[in-house]
C-alpha cells in the first residue's frame, strides 16, 4: 500500500503511517518505503553504574580510614593512656572520617532514590498538517535532511535555508484574508522546531506560547489558520 501512495494521499490519519513516516521518501511523485533509512537512536545518559562504582570506592576508602584510625588509636592508647586522654576530640583524621561518611550517605541516596537514567529521544520527522482538510502539506526527514512539500495543497509553501536553519514560509487565503505561518527547523545534535512568525487573524498564540519542540510527540497548533506541527 505504501509503495502505491501518491502525494495526494499523504495524510497523517493512519497510525501505522505515523509510526513509519521516517522511512518514506518521494520517488518521482510516489511515496515509497525506504528500507535503508536509519532511525536516529536515542542518546542515553545512564549514570547508574558510575554511581555504584563511586559508592563502592567511597565505602572501601571509608572502611580503610576507620580501620587505620582505630588501629592507630589502639596502639597509641596501649603505649600512653594518659596522652590518649589528652587528645583533642576533633582531629584532622576525625574530620576526614566524618566527611567520608557524609559523602557515602549522599552517594547512596543518589543511587537508590535519584533519577539514574535520562534518555533523550531525538526528533526524526517534522510534519505540518492542514487541520481543515487533514492533509499533510510538509514533511521534513531529519536523518536524511530531506523535505517534501505537497503540490496539491491550498497552502503556498516556500523553503529557504540559512546556515543550520530551515525556514518554512506557509501562506494561505482564509476567510478572504491572506494568512501565513513561519516555521523554523534548526538542525544539529538536538534538532529543534519553533514557530517563529505568523498572522493568525486575532493573535500569534502559536509564536508566543509554544516553545521549541525538541523531542518526539510534541505539537504546535495555530487554530485560526488550521495548522498543526507534529514532531515524531
Amino acid at each position: 500500500i505504501l509503495s502505491n501512495m501518491d502525494e495526494s494521499q499523504m495524510t497523517y490519519k493512519s497510525p501505522y503511517l505515523a509510526n513509519c513516516s521516517w522511512n518514506l521518501k518521494n520517488d518521482n511523485g510516489v511515496w515509497v518505503y525506504d528500507g535503508k533509512a536509519q532511525l536516529i537512536d536515542p542518546v542515553s545518559t545512564d549514570y547508574t553504574w558510575l554511581l555504584i562504582v563511586l559508592a563502592v570506592v567511597v565505602v572501601v576508602l571509608f572502611s580503610v580510614v576507620v580501620v587505620v584510625r582505630y588501629t592507630a588509636h589502639k596502639q597509641k592508647g596501649a603505649k600512653d593512656i594518659q596522652q590518649a586522654k589528652r587528645d583533642k576530640f576533633f582531629k584532622p583524621a576525625d574530620v576526614m572520617v566524618y566527611l567520608a561518611l557524609v559523602l557515602v550517605i549522599l552517594v547512596l541516596f543518589s543511587v537508590f532514590f535519584g533519577e539514574n537514567e535520562q534518555v533523550y529521544q531525538p526528533i526524526n520527522v517534522v510534519t505540518v498538517v492542514d487541520m481543515h482538510t487533514g492533509q499533510t502539506i510538509f514533511v521534513y526527514n531529519v536523518g536524511r535532511n530531506e523535505y517534501q512539500v505537497a503540490e496539491n495543497s491550498t497552502w503556498d509553501i516556500t523553503v529557504t535555508t540559512d546556515g543550520n536553519d530551515i525556514i518554512i514560509h506557509m501562506t494561505c487565503q482564509i476567510d478572504g484574508e491572506e494568512r501565513f505561518n513561519e516555521l523554523t527547523i534548526t538542525k544539529g545534535t538536538n534538532t529543534s522546531v519553533k514557530m517563529t512568525d505568523s498572522i493568525c487573524g486575532f493573535g500569534q498564540d502559536c509564536v508566543r506560547y509554544f516553545g521549541a519542540m525538541t523531542t518526539p510527540g510534541q505539537s504546535i497548533v495555530c487554530s485560526p489558520n488550521y495548522l498543526k506541527v507534529i514532531s515524531d
